[in-house]
């Protein structure tokens, strides 16, 4: 890179406000400043490094998946939204021939899927992500949904993969009101919407 070009990049990233992204998310923590150049030159260890959409999950250190809610958007989620209105889908799948993965939220887990719909759960419901179909199954969702595709949404699987394709797939469906927040494998968000 030449001298000119590092020096403009060093002023933007100097100058950039706190909400851009100046470099790829999975490797800086969510509230981190600066960050090494992580085998990257043209990175200089006093530039800043930003992170937005994939912090780090509070407790485990590691990295969130691409589109799950950091604290901060979560926060500003329940902020915006009442908890009696939120709705809570449940993207993974019951059947374990399909997503054997999911098999490890048995009710041991402390995040079995058969609680959507229960006490534990009231305002949860399970419409598993179908991947080869890029789809999902909304029926059981209807009832829950008491401001109709404005009702406040969060999604989530184990971690947040199926949660994000999830979101997306709401959203293409006209739902205004959608957010990822990963699953149990998230803690600090799982604390806030796991009881929904």
């Amino acid at each position: 890179m030449s001298s000119s070009l590092l020096r403009l990049a060093r002023r933007a990233a100097a100058s950039a406000p706190a909400s851009t992204l100046l470099a790829p998310t999975m490797f800086a923590p969510a509230r981190s400043s600066v960050q090494p150049t992580l085998g990257r030159p043209w990175l200089q260890k006093s530039s800043p490094v930003v992170n937005v959409t994939m912090g780090f999950s509070s407790g485990t250190g590691k990295p969130r998946k691409p589109g799950v809610a950091s604290d901060e958007e979560m926060e500003a989620f329940f902020a915006a939204n009442s908890s009696e209105e939120i709705v809570v889908i449940d993207a993974r799948n019951t059947n374990f021939e399909l997503e054997p993965d999911d098999a490890r939220w048995d009710d041991a887990s402390g995040a079995p899927m058969a609680a959507c719909g229960t006490a534990l759960r009231p305002r949860a419901c399970n419409a598993p992500y179908d991947r080869a179909a890029k789809s999902m199954d909304l029926e059981g969702l209807e009832p829950l949904l008491t401001k109709g595709k404005d009702t406040p949404i969060i999604t989530h699987c184990g971690g947040g993969g199926r949660g994000q394709k999830a979101k997306e797939y709401l959203i293409a469906e006209g739902f205004t009101n959608v957010l990822n927040g990963g699953g149990p494998s998230v803690k600090a968000n799982w604390e806030k919407f796991g009881g929904i």
